[in-house]
């Protein structure tokens, strides 16, 4: 496989590195130096001769790739201290991008292993800083063993493992005790505690498995389509916490690794800083009138169909003040008896999807073109293709449409 080759792997599948040899091609997902270092530690073989395609190189990946005796590598973005060790090394080197250092995923700062390694020369020097930085970040992650009966949520990205059943259509989650033996975690294990109360356990692969006549893995919407609504629902928690820890592997203040304290807090064991879950809150609302709906199509829906407006909560606003600012920036009409429905978790990644219902007041249709292709009002008979059920906006929808039903009958 040629270099070029090795690099649309690693955009095409979101990977955060690829690497060849021999005629193997191995995929990996975790951030930082982890699998190269883990590849260094343990399978050193395979690294020697190896080509390789990253998309952000620092001094101590660079440091990893010489050690390893890696031949030929792509980078997205390089810095000039891990080029220049490199180039040191007769390393092939493929960056349309240097850069003076690697900031950290916040922008406050370097990297925290670009900081490490600054005054460090040569690889070998390097090497012990990047293991003492590997086992800081082993001991911050939360020591919670594998639970035999415990359901078990299994990720590779948004990928969830799933069981097959006898049914074609439906799939299970599988408990500890019966996970595949290739389903080794790349990541702490995590409890999660449901709304009702019970606790299922969740960690990430460092690579999708392969699917055979007992596993599959999906995507986690698609997942709606075969798992019962209360796996669904779990599934999506679990989501939300393993893309919380992958997104506070350092603390943004300082760029020390935290240490995992409770379930969903960690704290930064040299500012004292907490990391909880985010939660982005966003407004979504059915517009009526008389008989018609308004529907519209965002250019970011993935399909056909036509949903509600719906937009993020801005800081300072009340959930009504951003009903009122969302409609009137994305249609330009006016609303009126804005009504709460409820609510639904949104795990696409970490949302709250707040629903709303109100009536229109006045106004003409304007759309706001950077957010959505189409849009009108729709006579209840006459609907376009809808979102699917999984969504509060089908809710809404339903809902409304239901309205109707129940006017004709009371009538009647």
């Amino acid at each position: 496989m040629e270099l070029k080759d090795l690099t649309d792997k690693l955009h095409e599948g979101g990977y955060s590195c690829v690497i060849a040899n021999r005629g193997i091609v191995r995929t990996f997902t975790q951030r930082g130096v982890a699998d190269l270092f883990d590849l260094l530690e343990h399978e050193p073989d395979f690294l020697r001769g190896a080509i390789l395609a990253d998309k952000v190189v620092g001094k101590a990946a660079a440091a990893l790739m010489v050690l390893g005796g890696v031949t030929r590598m792509h980078a997205d973005v390089m810095s000039r201290p891990a080029y220049e060790l490199l180039q040191a090394a007769k390393v092939e080197v493929d960056c349309p991008t240097l850069v003076p250092h690697i900031i950290n995923r916040t922008g406050t700062g370097w990297c925290p292993l670009e900081t490490a390694s600054r005054d460090l020369h040569t690889p070998q020097e390097i090497l012990p800083v990047i293991r003492d930085f590997i086992n800081l970040q082993k001991k911050s992650m939360s020591p919670v063993d594998l639970n035999p009966l415990c359901p078990v949520f299994v990720f590779c990205q948004d990928q969830v493992l799933l069981r097959k059943t006898t049914d074609p259509g439906l799939c299970e989650i599988p408990a500890g005790s019966d996970l595949p033996p290739s389903a080794v975690p790349a990541s702490a294990i995590h409890n999660v505690t449901l709304p009702d109360g019970s606790t299922v356990q969740t960690f990430d692969l460092s690579a999708p498995l392969p699917e055979d006549g007992t596993w599959i893995m999906k995507g986690l919407r698609a997942s709606f389509a075969c798992l019962s609504l209360s796996d669904y629902k779990a599934a999506g928690k679990a989501f939300q916490i393993l893309y919380w820890d992958r997104h506070t592997r350092f603390c943004p203040v300082c760029g020390t690794p935290p240490e995992q304290q409770t379930p969903i807090m960690k704290r930064c064991p040299h500012c004292g800083y907490e990391l909880y879950p985010p939660i982005s809150t966003a407004i979504i609302v059915l517009i009526r009138r008389g008989e018609e709906v308004l529907l519209v199509h965002a250019r970011n829906f993935r399909g056909t169909f036509y949903g509600l407006v719906a937009g993020f909560l801005e800081p300072g606003e009340t959930l009504e003040q951003c009903v009122r600012r969302e409609v009137m920036e994305e249609t330009g009409i006016r609303i009126r008896n804005i009504t709460y429905f409820d609510s639904q978790p949104w795990p696409y990644p970490s949302g709250l999807m707040v629903g709303f219902t109100a009536d229109y007041e006045s106004g003409h249709i304007k759309l706001q073109d950077n957010e959505l292709s189409a849009g009108a009002f729709y006579h209840k008979d006459r609907l376009p293709e809808l979102p699917q059920k999984l969504s509060i906006a089908r809710r809404l929808i339903d809902w409304w449409l239901q309205s109707f039903t129940k006017d004709n009958e009371m009538k009647g």
